[in-house]
């Protein structure tokens, strides 16, 4: 018997790799640039601004978006996951 689990789980595996090769590079992507006249604005919601890893994280994305032309919106959750929730929506 577990021999068939593993003969099945094999076809199984052969079959989503198959399949996954099979996707092209353009598939369901769209790559049209956002129109001139509008910057690209991300929204980003930080849990806190206590833990020095955050803090460095949130440098990171400031930095990212000057560089690339992009306005950030930063929101502090204040170690809410609701409150972060919130923002994002």
């Amino acid at each position: 018997m577990k021999g068939i689990y593993i003969r099945i789980y094999l076809i199984l595996s052969l079959i989503l790799t198959i399949s996954a090769c099979n996707i092209k590079e353009n598939d369901n992507i769209s790559r049209s640039a956002p129109p001139e006249d509008k910057p690209l604005t991300v929204g980003f919601s930080q849990m806190n601004h206590i833990n020095p890893w955050r803090v460095a994280e949130t440098n990171d994305m400031k930095r990212a978006a000057a560089e690339l032309g992009i306005e950030l919106i930063l929101m502090d959750a204040e170690s809410s996951q609701s409150r972060q929730i919130q923002h994002i929506e």
